[in-house]
Formats: C-alpha cells, structure tokens, sequence
C-alpha cells in the first residue's frame, strides 16, 4: 500500500519538495538571525511574521493552512450482514486566520489580552465517501465553510484577578476529555495527529493567582458549549465549573478540573453529569543533556441521563473513568516516548448504568484502529438496531453509542522512538497493543442471543483488539519567515487471533489493514 502511495503523484511530488527542503534547510536558516528563527529541539520553530506595535502593546497576525490526504486500504467488515468499510481517499483541509493583542501596563499593573481566530473550509472537501449508511463513519463528516473559533478578551490585575469572556476553545491536561483540537504534532513527540475542530464554548470566567510559595492559581467559569464531540445535532449543553493549579509554570505542576454538565437532545431527553478530572505534569533534567517528562491525567464522570431509556430504568447512572499517562525521554537526537490509557467500557446498554468512557477524538492514541475500525463498525450500530424491518421502536439515545474516532473500553500500550538524522527531520514509530476492559459488545446482536455478549460482527468477542504498528516521518523548516511542515504516515493493524473482531464462525475480521496520509502546513 506504501509503495502504491509513493507511486502516486502526489507522494512523488511531496519526497521531491521534501529532499529539496532538506538540502536547502541550512541555507535557508543562515538567512535569518536566532531573534527572527527560534530552534526547538534542533527543529525551526514557528513566530507569526505579521507582528506590530501599538502604543504599550503589541499585535500579530498567524495564519495557517493545512492539507491532510489520507487513504485506507484493506476492507473493514462492519457486521454480520457483510456490510464493508473499503479502500478509500480523501483530501482534508483547514484554513485558519488568527488576531491576537497583548498590551501590559506594568504601572497600573494590568495586561490586556484580546484574541481572535476564524476557521475556514475545514474538514472533507473531496475524495470517496464510504458506501455504507452510518452514525459517524470515519472521514464522513463533510466540511464547514467558516466557524468562529475565537473572539475574547481578558484582563489581568497583577496576580489578584484576572476577568473576562466570550467565544473560545476549551482545553484540559492531555486532552483526554477537554480538547481545543490544537495539539498538533512536534518535534520529540512522535504523536499520529492531524487534530480537526475541537471544543468550542461561549465563556465568562474568573481567576486568581499564583498565590503562596505553591504558586496556586483558581479559576471558575461558565459556558455555553457550542461543539463538542458529545454534543450532537439539536443538541443544547451548559456547564460551569472551576479549576486549581499549583506550580503553575514550573515542575511538578498538579492541576484538578471540575465541571457540572447539564444537556438535552432534541426530544427532551437530558444528561446531568460532574467530571472531576486530575492533571499532572513533571519535567526533570538527567545529567544535564536529557529531558524526562512525565505526564498524566485521570478523569471520573458521574451523573444520571435519560438517554437510552428503558421500561425498568427511565434514569441512568453514568460512570465512567478513563486514566493516560505520557512518558518521554529526550537525548536530543534520538528519544523515546511510552502512552498508557485506560478508557471503561459497556457491555450491557439496557442495565442501570452507562460506563463507557470516550476519549476525546482529538486525543491522540494510533492512527488506523480507534479512527477507523473501532469507528466504523460502531457506526453501523445504531442503523441496524433502528432498522424497522428488524426492531420495531428504535431505542432512543443509539446515535451516542458510535465513537466517532474515539478511544473507548480499551487498555493500550503505545511505546514509540524518534530519530532526528539532521536538523528539521524525524522519524518516529512504534507499536501500539490493545485490548477491551469488558466484552466488545453490539446492543442488539446481543439482544437478539439473548443475551449473551456478541459483538458487531456476531462473533463471541476474546479479549484482545490486536496490534497496530505505525511509521512517520516529520519535517519542518523556515522558508523566508515562515514555516513549513511535511509529514507522511503509515500504519498496520493486525487483528488478534480468536480476539475482539471475530465473526460468528471465530473467523477474525481480516489478517491486516493498511492506511497512510500526507499531511502538508505552511504558517506565516
């Protein structure tokens, strides 16, 4: 599949730039001072070329434009009745223009801070669409000519309180449940991301600090969600909530996340759920050369809905719990990475309880199997469990049962290494073991055994998910003032024997699935 890829036009055209970046790396940056390029990591990092001076602040100007094509090969079986999720392409974009102005007046002392960013033709805008109906098939989310993904202010008086409000992103810790779908890839992080979207809220919010020797910093808000991963269409979500961080800036920094959620579907039916979510964060040098990090966050949901209500439970209790963890090591040219996470799962959707936890889509966890196989053939869940020739009322709530890219009722280990052979290039890989924390299970495969666990394909679902084995390769560089990163990527899933994909006959899925993508930015 790789080498049909490289074939192509378009992968021939990206290797021809990318060796002429390479060559002309080093005389591109001799064109520049270390003010006007900042290194990170050996790798030029971007500044926004459009910057200005006004009066006691200054002003900029970042804008982006990113280009992502991505293919799939193989066939993913979605269900016993032989639906399939084949080989497809398509082209992704994001355009993004950005205002951002900061003014500090150190004798008052106040800062002023107003920022702005739009969003423009992001998400498909051409390729194959899958062939087969679905909840939230993977790269079927079309595209949206223009979103305002920013415009707020805030106002800072010293370290005793910092105000302000209006429409922003939202971003927590890793990401794990809170993402502003803006961590993208960079250098000594060896992650398979192309974020898109995000969580989008209109905010007022309120802060203090850092105050004591722990430099503790308290914050409460209140929101109005305008997108998010859990909030569907005709959905209407509020929440509020506050957050503390100690040793805000420095290392360790511990940081606690709480948020009360209150959301009702276009039916009436309502969610009412609190998330505490913990964040923590170390950094050390070894011997003065190498960087140790360590980062992790723990999130518990709990609540009630009347989603997927039932004659015996109308009300269910949700509790869900997920943990990641994120160790790095950095030598400078070469490092290592290891990613844990832990997301509950449900095998039983007419009990008392929801427990299956989903991650946020843009938290990075692999490349084919959360996005593509989990996805697809939860997508066709909630379609053959509302199908009027095979259940006579569809149960209300199935649309949230598809993970949309998500990582869910897993325990995965992602262990990877990253080499950096010259400056502006790495190459990272590694390979990523999964397996469910309860029985992979279809709701009305199910029902129909009665009861008995079977999964989307009708098969008894064993324990392991199988392995993914993932190469990338990585490069930024400054052409005239700007930046411009390549990327291009490749992944093999191989299903486990006798796993969680097995059909009726204990027949697995397929032997691989292959998937590969170009990923082409340029920031000015």
């Amino acid at each position: 599949m790789l080498i049909k890829l490289i074939r192509s036009n378009f992968i021939g055209q990206f290797l021809v730039l990318l060796l002429c970046l390479l060559s002309a790396n080093s005389l591109l940056a001799n064109d520049f001072s270390a003010e006007e390029m900042l290194i990170q990591g050996d790798i030029p990092y971007y500044q926004p070329q459009l910057k200005f001076h006004i009066g006691d602040g200054h002003l900029q100007i970042p804008l982006s434009a990113t280009l992502r094509s991505e293919d799939m090969q193989s066939t993913i079986f979605l269900d016993k009745y032989n639906h399939k999720y084949d080989d497809k392409t398509i082209y992704n974009t994001q355009f993004i223009l950005g205002v951002e102005y900061e003014a500090i007046y150190s004798h008052i002392p106040l800062i002023i801070v107003a920022e702005y960013e739009h969003e423009f033709l992001a998400g498909v805008i051409a390729g194959e669409k899958a062939d087969v109906n679905g909840v939230g098939m993977p790269n079927g989310e079309g595209y949206h000519d223009q979103i305002l993904r920013k415009a707020f202010i805030r106002l800072s008086y010293g370290a005793n309180v910092t105000a302000g409000g209006g429409f922003m992103s939202s971003h927590w810790g890793l990401g794990l449940i809170s993402n502003n779908g803006e961590d993208v890839w960079n250098p000594g992080s060896a992650i398979f991301t192309d974020p898109r979207n995000g969580d989008l809220v209109l905010r007022g919010f309120l802060a203090t600090g850092p105050h004591t020797k722990w430099d503790m910093v308290a914050s409460l808000f209140a929101d109005r969600v305008r997108e998010d991963d859990n909030l569907l269409d005709g959905d209407e979500a509020k929440q509020a909530g506050g957050a503390f961080i100690f040793n805000k800036g420095s290392s360790p920094q511990i940081g606690l996340y709480m948020v009360r959620r209150w959301q009702k579907n276009a039916t009436g039916s309502t969610i009412d759920a609190n998330v505490v979510d913990l964040y923590l964060n170390l950094e050390t040098s070894i011997a003065d050369d190498y960087l140790l990090s360590l980062k992790a966050e723990g999130a518990y949901i709990a609540g009630k809905t009347t989603l997927g209500a039932t004659v015996d439970f109308p009300t269910h209790k949700i509790r869900q719990v997920a943990l990641a963890a994120r160790a790095s090591l950095d030598t400078g040219k070469v490092g290592l990475v290891f990613d844990f996470l832990f997301a509950s799962g449900d095998n039983n959707y007419d009990d008392e309880y929801q427990t299956a936890f989903k991650t946020d889509p843009n938290f990075s966890m692999g490349f084919l199997f959360f996005r593509y196989v989990m996805a697809a053939q939860t997508a066709r869940i909630p379609v053959n469990a509302s199908d009027p020739d095979l259940i006579g009322y569809p149960q209300d709530g199935l649309d949230r049962i598809p993970t949309r890219g998500s990582a869910s009722n897993t325990v995965a280990l992602f262990p990877r290494l990253w080499w950096r052979p010259v400056d502006g290039l790495e190459i990272y890989g590694g390979a990523m073991a999964a397996s469910q924390v309860v029985d992979y299970t279809d709701p009305f495969n199910t029902k129909i055994e009665g009861g008995t666990p079977r999964n989307p394909l009708n098969g008894k679902p064993g324990t392991y998910y199988g392995t993914e084995f993932d190469l990338g390769l990585r490069f930024r560089g400054i052409i005239y003032g700007s930046q411009f990163n390549a990327g291009l990527e490749g992944g093999l899933f191989v299903p486990g024997p006798a796993g969680a994909l097995v059909d009726h006959a204990g027949k697995t899925m397929a032997e691989r699935l292959y998937g590969a993508r170009v990923i082409l930015s340029f920031q000015l």
